[in-house]
């Protein structure tokens, strides 16, 4: 996993706000507390963190298992989805084709797996974390996020005094450790 703290380690404490965009949070699984300490450690105090991602109660009722997709330029991509909701994850397989006249030439084969947040989740994740959560919506028209709506906007807000993250975890570890 890329370390954002090593990219950016002359910047530490200087953002006020952090954004994470287009449900990139979710691909690193048990890493996402780890993503969100990271951008602790980039906030300043009471910086502001906006979370977009998809809504897992939305997609567990509008799930499509196979999708297939034409580009420009003549790329077709086949997409083939299983939900596993004993973690909330979609397990995915995108085939790439090159179209050639009447024909299809394989190009590549990506496989991913991508956790999925209902709100309630995703508020104590990012509480875990050290963040305030603040508000919530389900679309960038700020629209309230609802079981209907297929993204989630998370607010959160960095207290005005939030420590590092290792000083907030040595802070919580029990005497002795």
């Amino acid at each position: 996993m890329l370390n954002v703290r090593e990219v950016l380690k002359d910047h530490l404490g200087s953002f006020n706000a952090v954004i994470n965009m287009f449900t990139s949070l979710g691909y690193y699984g048990e890493e996402d507390e780890k993503v969100l300490g990271q951008l602790w450690d980039l906030s300043a105090p009471g910086g502001v963190l906006v979370i977009d991602v998809a809504n897992r109660d939305w997609i567990v009722r509008h799930f499509i298992p196979r999708d297939y997709y034409e580009h420009a330029g003549g790329v077709v991509n086949v997409v083939a989805r299983r939900l596993v909701l004993e973690n909330s994850e979609i397990v995915a397989t995108y085939e790439y084709y090159e179209r050639r006249g009447e024909d299809l030439r394989h190009r590549a084969t990506v496989r991913m797996s991508l956790r999925l947040y209902s709100l309630h989740e995703l508020i104590n994740l990012i509480e875990r974390t050290g963040w305030r959560y603040i508000r919530s919506f389900g679309d960038f028209d700020l629209n309230p996020c609802t079981i209907d709506s297929n993204r989630i906007i998370l607010v959160a807000k960095k207290p005005d005094s939030g420590g590092s993250t290792i000083e907030r975890r040595m802070k919580e570890a029990p005497e002795g450790h």
